[in-house]
């Protein structure tokens, strides 16, 4: 995939949908976090605590930070020198992708709710966050789609001497982000509904089982 992605904006495309919405939920979904709280030696785990708990580390995790954060990732790395750098530069490749990355993992981490936060969200309001997390990723393929032109040089080259199309590639990487990145929104969707369904029903049947202890005891 490495290879083909400094020859083809469409596989590059598919490199940072694979980082950004399938590496980092899964990331954490094993909750590095606490792991590395529980996992530090006795003498380290009080200064790390202290350092999770930093007004600092709180404020990254605020939903509203983390959703624009991500956002203006997404649309500042595509459209400015960022894109042209990273392709041309290793070093600036592995810090883009350190970027992306670090811009995913803060996003996912109020959807998965895994880690202790002050911030933490009811599902109703996991679902709003993705859900306006979706047209932004798509206003982004439908400017990189119906560009007139290719927008990187890196690629116009690249296609040009395989005896390919710049633009075409350039529109198959905003299809690939169109759709295949709007399917790990939508999985994560689901998995909130489902995940709030379960939480109501335990909710009814506690409050159910509370109300039969109560018509007990009264009798």
């Amino acid at each position: 995939m490495d290879a083909y992605a400094d020859r083809r904006f469409a596989f590059h495309m598919i490199q940072h949908l694979l980082l950004t919405l399938v590496a980092a939920p899964l990331l954490i979904l094993g909750t590095p976090l606490s792991v590395a709280r529980h996992a530090a030696p006795a003498s380290w785990q009080r200064p790390l605590g202290r350092a999770l708990r930093h007004p600092i580390v709180q404020t990254l995790q605020f939903p509203v930070l983390t959703w624009s954060a991500f956002v203006a990732v997404m649309w500042g790395s595509h459209y400015s020198a960022l894109y042209e750098a990273a392709l041309e530069r290793p070093l600036v490749h592995t810090l883009e992708h350190a970027l992306y990355l670090g811009a995913a993992l803060l996003f996912w981490m109020p959807v998965v709710a895994a880690e202790p936060s002050r911030w933490r969200m009811g599902h109703p309001l996991r679902l709003l966050y993705l859900m306006v997390a979706g047209p932004p990723n798509v206003f982004l393929a439908l400017s990189l789609y119906q560009s007139a032109r290719p927008l990187y040089p890196h690629y116009e080259v690249a296609n040009l001497l395989a005896g390919g199309s710049p633009l075409a590639d350039q529109r198959a990487g905003a299809v690939v982000m169109w759709i295949l990145g709007g399917i790990p929104f939508l999985i994560a969707m689901l998995a909130v509904a489902a995940a709030w369904a379960r939480h109501e029903a335990l909710l009814a049947r506690r409050i159910d089982a509370a109300l039969e202890r109560r018509e007990t005891g009264t009798g």
